[in-house]
């Protein structure tokens, strides 16, 4: 039980003065309760459209960046090469 469930125990128990059992059904189900709209709350969070659609702009900026990124790693490699060639020959 965390401190707010144990509070909730505690405030049925001795303030509204109900059995121990009544209080620790009580606590569970409202425990359950949140636990099931905290998920469907997620899952609905995570289906909607525009967290999809932001997800698949974002993988296509990364592909263009990954892309150019390499581009530019091989014109510096062959810019490399091609003055390490022009220095050994004379």
């Amino acid at each position: 039980m965390s401190t707010l469930n144990i509070k909730l125990y505690e405030i049925l128990r001795n303030d509204l003065q109900l059995p121990e059992i009544k209080a620790i059904e009580f606590v569970k189900s409202v425990e359950e309760v949140i636990e099931t709209e905290v998920e469907q709350k997620l899952r609905q969070v995570a289906t909607q459209p525009f967290v999809k659609d932001e997800i698949h702009r974002l993988e296509i900026q990364m592909y263009k960046a990954l892309f150019w990124t390499s581009l530019v790693q091989i014109l510096a490699i062959l810019g490399g090469i091609l003055a390490i060639v022009k220095l050994i020959k004379p």
